[in-house]
């Protein structure tokens, strides 16, 4: 049903590269499904690929930002009572300008940390980069770049398990690809800050939801729950063997700290801000969900378009999940959307009875 879902969501026209989900259990990393197309962006061809989850790793936009502000948070440099910043065109020597997508014209809009993630800040997240690099941001400057910055970052989307090995008891994994930090790359830690460099599979987005729900635990991916030695002459199966939910890490912030990220998500999918990314069919699941939505800026033969993607889980229930479509038309929304919320009701017809 998973990938019936994925498949039916798929954009079918333009350069498309494919659809991607894998939903899991955040308390004991059971994977519930996993499933993948690619769609061959010239002939409009789509072959199933349900390993793609696990090996063919994109650049994931907005959806990481829950890390980041979760950085920022573990940094002190925002507070759960003192995290308002502008939201602003930035703009740096020597670069293009960076603007969030519900503000085109860079008008100072004040948001705080829950606000950023409703309405997918990209320079809150770019500012608190600035910060933790130890050049706060002001108008024109140049950037250079800390000896820490680059670790501080990568250790902290770590943390969650991104841009690493999750283990999960399938071949090929690939931890992703991570861009160069040398030479005119140094800065792109900027562009690394709203996700826009390098890239992660969709079970790590999947367990990174899932970290989120549970906590801050990093649980272990595992599609074998047990094994059972089959029984003859009447006599039943038996279990000869059983896996126990695997911890991998922790991530390690107050109440008040998991607040900011909880209320932020949720927001998402229920807020009711003008500039709100969670879209109706967030808006509409019952029961309601937490979120977080992402798009970012690719090229597919040589044009551009937009991979987008989704984090999301349940509050009331084992449930966490990633959804991406990678090389969408620019400006299309909703597909995303639309096939999580219909993957959240086959979780609640197929899995458990919904409440």
């Amino acid at each position: 049903r998973c990938s019936n879902i994925v498949r039916d969501n798929l954009s079918k026209t333009g350069l498309s590269t494919g659809g991607y989900a894998a939903v899991i259990n955040p308390y004991t990393g059971g994977v519930y499904a996993m499933a993948g197309w690619d769609r061959n962006n010239q002939n409009g061809q789509l072959t199933q690929n349900d390993l793609a989850p696990i090996q063919d790793p994109i650049v994931m936009g907005s959806a990481i930002k829950p890390a980041m502000v979760s950085m920022a948070l573990q940094d002190g440099i925002i507070t759960p009572d003192d995290s308002v910043q502008d939201d602003q065109i930035i703009r740096l020597a020597g670069s293009p300008s960076i603007h969030s997508y519900f503000n085109p014209n860079g008008n100072r809009i004040p948001l705080n940390a829950q606000e950023a993630l409703e309405n997918s800040s990209n320079t809150y997240m770019v500012q608190l980069a600035l910060k933790m690099n130890g050049t706060p941001y002001s108008e024109g400057m140049g950037v250079p770049v800390s000896s820490t910055i680059w670790n501080r970052m990568r250790n902290g989307f770590a943390q969650f398990g991104l841009g690493m090995r999750t283990g999960v008891d399938l071949p090929g994994e690939t931890p992703g690809y991570r861009g160069s930090t040398s030479g005119e790359r140094r800065t792109s830690f900027i562009n690394e800050s709203f996700g826009q460099y390098d890239t992660y599979s969709v079970i790590q987005m999947a367990r990174f939801a899932g970290t989120i729900a549970n906590g801050g635990y990093l649980i272990k991916p595992r599609l074998v729950a047990s094994v059972l030695k089959s029984g003859q002459n009447g006599i039943a199966s038996s279990v000869v063997g059983s896996f126990s939910p695997t911890i991998q890490g922790q991530v390690k912030m107050s109440d008040d700290q998991w607040n900011v990220i909880k209320q932020g998500m949720w927001n998402v999918a229920n807020g009711s801000s003008p500039y709100n990314t969670g879209g109706r069919a967030l808006h509409e699941l019952n029961p309601k969900v937490a979120a977080k939505t992402g798009t970012a800026e690719v090229f597919t033969n040589g044009q551009s378009t937009q991979n987008d993607t989704l984090i999301m889980y349940s509050p009331v229930a084992p449930f966490a999940l990633a959804v991406a479509y990678p090389g969408d038309t620019v400006g299309t929304y909703g597909n995303v959307e639309k096939a999580a919320a219909a993957i959240y009701n086959a979780f609640w017809k197929d899995v458990m009875p919904r409440p």
